[in-house]
């Protein structure tokens, strides 16, 4: 069995002899059961005077135990009697750490393993057309790519941007003679009737470099220059992938050395290469592990099992992998109709399942072989409002598709059908990460802001006290969410009277109340508040509940009464309102006035009507499907056509009404060019943290794509449209004193609207207090400026060391010399942060890159050979890109070597190795993309953009060849230059002359904030 891992936690027994351990407080110096969670297996060791005892046992929250399961003790095996005060430490044993037994290179590979996972979910990888799957992040490509490297179309010139006239305003798919297989494009028809844009949706896949030939089909657009397609190798210089073997029987790994396949060899010289039955599936998810049976051992857990064993079994697991994924989602039964995209639950019952709606906010489509038939969409794609768009189905009865069809641009849903027995049948899934800044009580349940997403399982609880689920496709419902007591909930979706909409449970999990609908079989908006623990004083009779006397809390509708009969909830509001008075309950009794208590809810499960169901009203646009969540407003409860807008929502859903919003933030006119939202949105207090709007859309002049307002009704910060029909990106810091927004932009154009808020650091820290961090290598990382230094301790909740060398180039800090500097000062950091560059101008030609053909790859910069180890103590006569590379590959080096950092000796028993492992930080080395800088006037090399940009570039193609996170503050913060002063030296650090920078060169305390949460977003 395999257990849960912890760090340093070591507790006290509060009990004596041979059962159960009631945990008490923390021994000095380590943590206590707060960091165990209720349910879960660990493993332990106890040394009680001359006794001792090691297994492993379940922590159960509700009691404060662990119940214990001896592997071997003093007593011959059996559990030890424990004296008081006991010491229970909680480590991995020998049989959780096989990889200690591995040769060093073994376990470098193994650790290795682990770190590529992550890195795969933090790329948030997405199965690219043409290859069938990926396995530990890397595509899998035909027998024949092991002879040659997949080519695909990768560029397009772009010679048709703003010609051509007469154009029809959408987008299109273009139109392709020849080259890769699979390649597809679109094109943008802007309201002036020229081409607006065009982008790859396919690279296709080829086994040479014969470019397609292009043309523009509808739009009716004419005299505009057709673009040019580039083809080149789909992997990039150095990058691996796999391709299945001549017999099928293995999956084995290639590199791209020079534009042709070189296999990849493990430590003992044999190709790295997987065996597979029916091939091996890899599927990314928020939770960066693989997908598999509930019972599979975690493949990508270093410490279960050997470099290669690792690999072996998560391809054994590739069938338990398609059917878990296949089950998991489809769900329900019937098939979705081609003549009109409905789900038909009746005709041929048994013969077909169907997912449901999936939300493309939420997921990508990595892969499907659904058997379907000539009546049955086997994909189909719907908008906001679940109108049908358009489907996909078999050639002929029990053909299959294989082949994802493009996303229209519109597409909010999806919906797939197959055959009930799966068969040969696949659905692989990638699960996309979450869109807004963490740190909000309510910001992991968010999505895109409508809760009704996350309504994905068949079935409503009913009526009853506590409710119970009952198996009806007509209707979906939720797993269990964690909300927060006195927040609100804004229902506004298809329900019935004896549909419990919200069932709520405690922090244990049990019953703590529901919510009826209020109409029968047709839209409810309700609003409710989600029960808090309450104390109180009260009587029944009949099904009269009064209240004389509040201890504590404030009564909700749908909250438990505990002390009155069981199933009692209150349902109604009388003369109360949360305080003394009357209510109406369920159960009618008579109950002396005596002591109540209220449940605190922790959790809701929704139900709702399953949109493509109920018939025609379900799917209307007047039928919403809408669940908002957030703080309850100050008086009374809000409708949700006025709720608060909530942490992480996509503002887009909003934006209703026809009409262009002024820059005086008025509205006169109802011009369906434009969209705007009908009225202003409420936001949450500016005393809750620093509130953004992330926005990409499309503007003109005399109009605002955001107009934040004051309570009087004063635009006091907006972002203004230009141009005509012009595209804005960037992010909006709202005014501490603006209380709404409009939004406003050009309806022929998508957009996108996010709201952000960034959370003084409260709670748990991201990073335990026991960690570290460092930051290197310039003087913008030094301790020449402590405001950096204190907001990141503020953020992640634990000491940093700057290291940074004043006047340093990326040279002088690639030197084993300052290296050896920085491990000796951190030799166990939980993180490393790299801002490179300060002092090196970035001209062209210094920079270089390693791949000319990669989307990576510096434009225009000589390529150049990746260095390898060992790397020189000294480099001299390099590149920018060569210089970083060996300063990330030196320190990742020195910090994998787990063993060594551990001091693990041959002597060691296992239980010394297990603590020494146990107290080595797993080191997160984190770049930050080089920031904007201008020294002494702006033809100074150091002030052009263009070198800015190079070095960004650099520091991005190294951060992914060394598959370590990185965050691209320049990229997605705008900077601007402008209002930045020129640097000319000396300088005094905490002297602020510019807007974001002290003196054009050195980041300012608001550019630090925003690079610390933009960091913590990344690695939290």
């Amino acid at each position: 069995m395999a257990s849960t891992l912890v760090d340093l936690v070591k507790i006290t027994s509060n009990s004596t002899g041979t059962g159960a351990i009631t945990l008490g407080s923390s021994v000095a110096g380590y943590r206590g059961f707060e960091a165990l969670t209720n349910g879960e297996v660990y493993s332990y060791s106890i040394q009680d005077g001359d006794a001792w005892e090691f297994g492993r046992g379940t922590f159960m929250s509700a009691t404060g135990q662990f119940i214990r399961t001896p592997i071997d003790s003093s007593d011959g095996g059996a559990a030890i009697n424990l004296r008081q005060n006991a010491q229970i430490a909680f480590v991995a044993l020998s049989e959780d750490l096989d990889a200690v037994q591995l040769s060093n290179a073994a376990v470098a590979a193994a650790e290795q393993v682990a770190i590529d996972a992550a890195q795969v979910a933090a790329d948030r990888a997405i199965v690219e057309a043409g290859s069938k799957t990926v396995v530990n992040g890397e595509a899998v490509y035909p027998n024949t790519y092991a002879s040659t490297v997949p080519q695909g179309v990768i560029n397009l010139s772009n010679d048709g941007i703003t010609t051509g006239s007469g154009g029809t305003p959408g987008t299109y798919a273009g139109g392709v003679t020849g080259g890769p297989n699979g390649f597809s494009w679109e094109y943008s028809i802007g309201l002036d009737g020229k081409i607006a844009s065009y982008e790859i949706t396919s690279p296709g896949i080829s086994t040479d470099t014969t470019a397609p030939t292009l043309s523009y089909g509808s739009g009716s657009i004419t005299g505009a220059v057709v673009p040019t397609a580039t083809v080149a190798a789909r992997i990039a210089q150095a990058s691996s992938y796999w391709a299945i073997s001549t017999d099928g029987s293995t999956l084995d790994l290639y590199s791209n050395v020079a534009g042709s396949p070189s296999p990849v060899l493990d430590p003992t010289g044999d190709q790295v290469k997987v065996f597979v039955s029916a091939g091996a599936e890899k599927v990314v998810d928020a939770a960066e592990s693989w997908a598999q049976s509930p019972t599979a051992p975690d493949p990508l857990d270093p410490t279960s099992k050997s470099a290669k064993g690792w690999a072996g079994e998560a391809q054994a697991q590739s069938t338990n992998l398609s059917n878990a994924t296949f089950a998991k989602y489809f769900v329900f039964p019937g098939f979705v109709r081609s003549d009109n995209g409905r789900i038909d639950t009746t005709t041929t019952p048994g013969v077909y399942v169907n997912t449901g709606y999936l939300d493309l906010d939420e997921i990508n489509l990595a892969e499907i072989n659904l058997q379907g038939g000539t009546g049955a969409y086997s994909i189909a794609y719907y908008t906001s409002a679940f109108a049908l768009i358009s489907g996909v189905a078999a050639s002929s009865n029990d053909a299959y598709v294989n082949t994802i069809p493009a996303i229209p641009s519109n597409a909010a849903w999806a919906a797939l059908s197959a055959r009930a027995t799966q068969g040969s049948q696949r659905l692989l899934v990638a699960v996309k990460p979450a869109k807004f800044l963490d740190g909000q009580p309510d910001a992991g349940l968010m999505g895109n802001g409508n809760l009704f997403t996350l309504l994905r399982s068949p079935g409503y609880y009913n009526n009853a006290s506590p409710p119970v689920l009952v198996a009806d496709p007509n209707w979906i419902n939720s797993d269990p969410i964690k909300v927060t007591p006195g927040y609100q909930i804004s229902y506004d979706a298809y329900a019935s009277t004896t549909v419990s909409i919200l069932r709520y449970t405690d922090a244990s999990g049990a019953y703590a109340g529901r919510v009826l609908g209020t109409a029968a079989n047709t839209r409810n908006t309700i609003n409710a508040i989600v029960p808090g623990a309450a104390a109180y004083t009260g009587s029944i009779f009949g099904t009269t509940l009064t209240v004389t006397a509040i201890a504590s809390g404030t009564l909700s509708v749908g909250s438990v009464v505990g002390g009155a009969s069981a199933g009692t909830i209150i349902t109604a509001l009388g003369t109360g309102t949360g305080g003394t008075g009357t209510y109406t309950v369920n159960n009618s009794q008579t109950l002396a006035s005596g002591a109540l208590t209220q449940p605190a809810a922790q959790f809701a499960q929704m139900s709702a009507g399953n949109p493509g169901a109920l018939g025609a009203a379900a799917t209307s646009p007047t039928m919403p499907n809408t669940i908002k969540y957030g703080p309850a407003a100050s008086t009374g409860l809000a409708a949700p056509s006025t709720l608060e807008i909530a942490v992480g929502d996509n503002l887009k859903t909003y934006i209703t009404a026809n009409g262009f919003v002024t820059s005086t933030g008025t509205t006169p006119n109802a011009d369906a060019n434009w969209r705007r939202t009908p009225s202003r949105l409420t936001m949450r207090a500016a005393g809750e943290g620093k509130r953004y709007i992330a926005y990409e859309a499309r503007g003109s002049n005399s109009m605002s794509l955001i107009s934040a307002v004051d309570g009087s009704g004063t635009v006091v910060g907006s972002v203004l449209g230009s141009g005509s029909f012009t595209q804005f990106k960037g992010t909006f810091e709202v005014p501490d004193t603006a209380v709404s927004v409009h939004l406003c932009h050009a309806a022929a154009y998508p957009a996108t609207f996010q709201y952000l808020i960034q959370q003084p650091a409260t709670g748990a820290p991201v990073i335990a207090p026991t960690a570290n961090i460092g930051t290197i290598p310039d003087s913008r990382s030094s301790t020449q400026y402590p405001t950096y230094r204190t907001l990141l301790e503020n953020r992640f909740g634990c000491s940093v060391q700057q290291l940074g060398l004043p006047g340093a180039t990326v040279q002088t800090t690639s030197a084993d010399t300052y290296l050896s500097t920085v491990t000796s000062a951190l030799p166990n950091p939980r993180m490393i942060v790299i801002l490179p560059g300060g002092n090196d101008a970035g001209a062209a030609g210094s920079v270089g890159t390693f791949s000319a053909s990669s989307p990576n790859g510096v434009a225009g910069e000589a390529v150049k050979t990746i260095p390898t180890a060992p790397y020189p103590a000294t480099p001299t006569g390099l590149s920018f890109i060569e210089y970083i590379y060996i300063t990330g590959a030196k320190l990742r080096d020195f910090y994998k070597d787990i063993r060594t950092r551990a001091g693990i000796v041959g002597g060691d028993t296992e239980a010394q190795k297990s603590a020494k492992l146990a107290a080595v930080q797993k080191t997160l080395i984190v770049w930050i993309t080089d920031l904007p800088q201008q020294r002494g006037d702006a033809s100074n090399p150091f002030s052009l953009p263009a070198n800015h940009e190079r070095k960004r570039q650099a520091v991005i193609e190294v951060a992914k060849l060394l598959k370590m996170p990185f965050v691209d503050i320049q990229g997605k913060y705008p900077i601007d230059m402008s209002l930045e002063p020129f640097y000319v030296a000396p300088t005094t650090p905490g002297i602020n002359n510019g807007n974001l920078t002290e003196d054009g060169l050195h980041w300012n305390e608001v550019l630090q904030s925003v690079g610390v949460d933009m960091l913590a977003a990344e690695v939290g």
